[in-house]
């Protein structure tokens, strides 16, 4: 008997892990279901999934594994409903973030009825460019050879750790345990750090007197610097998230402001040498980031030894049974 796994919240990166699961196995049943219709409709699109539902409760209700992609201001009144209505026993998998924020909503609102854990796939490098967070611009080799983050408070139960493992095996991935709160600091740092100072950069373009023809002449730069709003699932869900990790935050701003003081003081003065060598600087170190962007080391406990993808699948595969 195949499993048959529920998506809440459909984007590029749940819909990718489904995605990446159904390598190993096509007899799974996958059903979704977003808040937003036309996310649902774009879904309805791709072949990974057997139903697009109108109701959660109508995705979960056969479920053995559900799969949460839900924006932050999403995430608490769906919790309520899955507790009301998704089968007792079933795993859910938590794939965004604020993880420590996320992990308090567990335990507040589902009461340990269900099996519950967060991950972080890391996206490869060859999809940079793509920035959209949208339904459509999921693949199956998303993930392919990069870190998934495994979410772990320290008291996490070994059998739960390792179907964690099992599953960031299957979406192809290098399994890293981490504790919640350093993975929201390490998010911050790549994503909503970026994000917010990508907005900051486009208002500050778009509120100077010259926009209305600059922006005829803006071009890769402009769209460069601010592609990281692509990523972005939500205005609210953003504010909120910086809210939630605003210690990381305000750390990450306060060495920017500084950086751009010192920036401003060179250009003030006429330094072009110092300019010269900072761009030279930061060039260097995104050199140095994309060459180690496949490297080994990381933040949390790399785990050594894992199972094999067929050992994983077959681990999986007895949710439904």
């Amino acid at each position: 008997m195949g499993i048959n796994i529920a998506v809440i919240g459909l984007n590029r990166i749940s819909t990718s892990a489904v995605m990446a699961i159904m390598q190993h196995d096509k007899s799974l049943q996958v059903k979704g279901w977003d808040p937003d219709l036309d996310t649902r409709v774009a879904a309805n699109r791709n072949p990974a999934f057997q139903k697009i539902t109108k109701k959660p409760k109508d995705a979960t209700r056969d479920a053995n594994l559900i799969l949460l992609g839900l924006d932050v201001s999403e995430k608490e009144p769906i919790l309520k409903e899955l507790a009301m209505t998704a089968p007792r026993g079933v795993v859910l998998v938590n794939l965004t973030p604020p993880y420590h924020h996320t992990n308090q909503l567990f335990h507040e609102i589902l009461n340990d009825q269900f099996v519950t854990f967060s991950l972080y796939p890391a996206v490869r490098a060859k999809y940079f460019h793509i920035g959209s967070q949208e339904t459509d611009s999921a693949k199956a080799d998303l993930f392919e050879g990069c870190r998934i983050y495994i979410a772990d408070s320290g008291n996490t139960e070994p059998a739960v750790l390792d179907l964690a493992v099992d599953l960031s095996v299957l979406l192809g991935g290098k399994p890293v345990i981490i504790s919640p709160e350093e993975l929201d600091g390490l998010v911050s740092a790549a994503s909503v750090f970026q994000q917010l100072i990508a907005a900051e950069m486009m208002k500050t373009s778009a509120d100077r007197p010259g926009w209305n023809e600059g922006k005829f002449v803006a071009g890769v730069s402009q769209f460069q610097s601010t592609l990281a709003l692509d990523g972005v699932l939500s205005s609210e869900g953003l504010a909120q998230t910086a809210v939630l990790n605003r210690e990381n935050l305000l750390s990450l701003l306060d060495g920017h402001l500084r950086n751009l003081i010192d920036l401003r003081e060179a250009i003030s003065e006429k330094q072009a040498v110092k300019i010269e060598e900072r761009v030279t600087l930061s060039i260097n170190q995104r050199l140095e980031w994309l060459s180690d962007r496949g490297g080994n080391q990381a933040s949390g406990q790399m785990v050594q030894t894992y199972t094999t993808v067929k050992e994983a699948l077959k681990r999986i595969q007895n949710l439904g049974k």
